[in-house]
């Protein structure tokens, strides 16, 4: 009896040390692709500025928004905080002609990615951003119970937490790594806050009955556009060719 309890109690310290270390691995994994993020955010930041403004006039023209219209982007800048991810899950999203074709059975899975000339990945995780030197300026005819005007505005500062899914294509015609398209999409409705400047010195979002009318307009096109099972597409082929 005394030699069993010592095994069982030794297979439990095993336990706990391997689920420790699989803990502290899976850390410093997340710890290097937050790095890896951040670095590549900042390299390429010219290029998602262009890419966030182009996005985002595209969308506007099919917004619906009752206290504007007529809007569009002046100008970009995402600023220098990047998003943080946790909870990070990959997975890949199978052919379904892998599983169905009887000539491809005694071929090895990496047999199999290498016959096809596109493959996808799809990346789960929740993303934290902080950004406090975000600056979107925009032009629009705006209408309120206040004014009746056009006029430019600042949408400053953007604080954010959700769930998210990218899909990432990978093409062979593409340069390494290979990567032709994102697509991106909030899997539920997102925690959001961000201030909106008319004037250069008015905060709208300060004034409770305008704020929660861009707060819940602005939510209700995120849900039309990339909240799932709507999504973003970002076409990356461009930029690495």
């Amino acid at each position: 009896l005394s030699l069993f309890l010592k095994v069982r109690n030794y297979a439990k310290v095993q336990q706990l040390f391997n689920w420790n270390r699989d803990g502290s691995c899976q850390q410093e994994t997340l710890k290097w692709v937050n790095f890896i993020l951040n670095k590549w955010f900042v390299f390429s930041s010219d290029y998602l500025n262009q890419v966030m403004e182009t996005s985002i006039n595209t969308r506007l023209q099919k917004a619906k928004l009752s206290y504007a219209e007529n809007l569009k982007v002046i100008s970009c800048h995402l600023g220098t905080q990047t998003p943080e991810l946790t909870n990070l899950r990959v997975s890949e999203i199978k052919n379904p002609y892998f599983q169905t074709s009887h000539d491809l059975r005694g071929f090895s899975h990496l047999q199999l990615v290498q016959f096809l000339p596109y493959y996808q990945v799809k990346v789960e995780a929740a993303v934290t951003l902080n950004s406090k030197d975000l600056e979107l300026k925009l032009h629009g005819h705006f209408l309120t119970s206040f004014f009746d005007m056009d006029t430019d505005v600042l949408l400053e500062g953007l604080s954010l937490h959700g769930n998210i899914q990218i899909i990432l294509s990978l093409s062979k015609e593409i340069p390494f790594p290979h990567i032709s398209k994102a697509t991106f999409c909030f899997t539920e409705r997102p925690k959001l806050n961000f201030n909106v400047y008319i004037w250069t010195y008015l905060n709208l979002m300060k004034m409770p009955f305008i704020s929660s009318k861009i707060h819940n307009s602005l939510m209700a096109e995120l849900s039309r556009q990339v909240i799932s099972p709507a999504r973003l597409d970002i076409d990356l082929g461009s930029f690495l060719s």
